[in-house]
Parts: C-alpha cells; structure tokens; sequence
C-alpha cells in the first residue's frame, strides 16, 4: 500500500511542474538593479555627469562620461534605496556607483543599461528618483 501510495505521490509531482510555470526571464540588460538599502545610504561614487537616461521595455539605459582612458575598467552599478513611496505613481529612489580607477584626462562616454524588473510591484508603473533626475518606469 504504502509502495502505491509513493509512487502516486511522485506521479503528481512530477506532473504538477510544468514548463510554463516558472519559466526563466531573459533579459537583454547589461546587469541588474541592486535592491539594497545599506549599499545605497553608505556607498559614494567617483565623478561622472549623467548625459541621458530612458527606459525601453524593463531596461534603463544611461550614458555617462567622465574622464578616464577608455572606460573598460569602469564599475557601474545602479542601487535602489529599497524604500517605496506611496504616491501616485509610487515613486522609489536610485543612484548609480560608479567607480573609476583610470588616470587619463580623456573624456569618455559610456552607456550602459540596467534590468528594472526587480522593482516592479503590483502597480503599473515607478517614478525612478535619481538624484537630479526622475524617469517614468510602466510596465
């Protein structure tokens, strides 16, 4: 009986997970946000200037400049605070920390872009609260 009962038990689960249940998200960004909210009231960033930003489907994409020699050694990451807003759209707060080791005088350009998924809620859309800018996001 209890042989019976097992293999019933592993029938069902093994029919019960189907390929469409949990199916694995794709995402054409560069890298993802960082939900973390010590990251985001303790970390700084090296000097850059924010030339653009706009959201296509679920990713941003900013470009930046900053001095450098050629921008490959740069370390580019967006944090959100963690925090929600209650507002209409509820709004949460972003910064990038970029870090830049380079000692050229140059000045480079950089986009880069970044899955917003993460910040999505039951609502159907975010302000994205930079620190002098806000961005839309709807999904």
């Amino acid at each position: 009986m209890f042989k019976y009962l097992a293999i019933i038990l592993v029938s069902i689960t093994i029919c019960s997970c189907g390929e469409d249940d949990d199916p694995e998200r794709v995402s054409d960004c560069d890298s993802s946000v960082i939900i973390n909210p010590l990251r985001f009231q303790n970390e700084s960033s090296d000097s850059f200037m924010l030339m653009d930003a706009f959201i296509f489907d679920d990713c941003l994409e900013v470009t930046l400049s900053a001095s450098g020699c050629d921008g490959e050694s740069w370390s580019i990451e967006l944090v959100d605070s963690g925090a929600i807003m209650e507002s209409l759209p509820i709004q949460r707060d972003v910064k990038l920390l970029f870090k830049n080791d380079e000692d050229c005088r140059a000045v480079v350009t950089q986009t880069v872009s970044f899955d917003l998924f993460p910040l999505r809620t039951d609502d159907s859309s975010i302000r994205i609260n930079f620190e002098n800018l806000s961005i839309l996001y709807e999904y």
